[in-house]
């Protein structure tokens, strides 16, 4: 088979530019493609005109320290966390 043209070089996603790139320009120079995720960009991927993957910034996942760091929730002098608890084992004996 002959190569494949893609008709469109960008698409839009949610009000943003998605570039597209085939599978063998991704190939010869993933570091350009890959250095452009990095700073923000989305690209989406083509195989035989088809697309087949989006490649994406990842997401920051928020800091878990500061939930390492939480105090123990009370209403009225009941721990909350024990309350949980309680209702989880009670819940595991009916079931169970």
């Amino acid at each position: 088979m002959g190569k494949r043209s893609l008709k469109f070089k960008h698409l839009v996603l949610v009000g943003k530019t998605m570039k597209t790139v085939t599978c063998g320009q991704l190939r010869k120079k993933p570091k350009k493609y890959f250095d452009e995720v990095e700073k923000g960009k989305t690209i989406e991927v083509y195989r035989y005109g088809k697309p087949i993957a989006i490649l994406s910034p990842v997401q920051e996942k928020p800091h878990l320290e500061r939930w390492k760091k939480a105090n123990p929730l009370f209403v009225q002098g009941v721990s909350l966390n024990n309350v949980v608890l309680n209702e989880r084992k009670s819940y595991i004996r009916y079931w169970h």
